[in-house]
């Protein structure tokens, strides 16, 4: 079975116009708040702060009496969006 391919939206703006610093040891706070709101601004700090729970794998339907799992497709958009707040930390 060919699964459904989604795109993930570009945001409007990048990472390196919104966070400016690279993270050291003397400037914590401030990348952090420029990162945060990065995140907040593309709907995506809720992966960094655990409030975007992750969706099961599977997701059950039942077509009459026949009862069956499935791959739960917000389980793959999750986790593609989830590792790209990772890969930009």
């Amino acid at each position: 079975m060919e699964e459904p391919s989604e795109t993930i939206s570009t945001p409007s703006l990048s990472i390196t116009q919104c966070v400016t610093l690279k993270l050291s040891s003397s400037n914590y706070l401030l990348w952090k708040t420029q990162f945060e709101l990065f995140l907040s601004s593309q709907s995506l700090l809720g992966f960094l702060n655990g409030s975007t729970p992750r969706p099961l794998p599977t997701v059950t339907t039942r077509n009459g009496d026949v009862v069956t799992e499935e791959a739960n497709p917000e389980f793959v958009k999750w986790i593609r969006r989830d590792q790209l707040v990772m890969a930009w930390l």
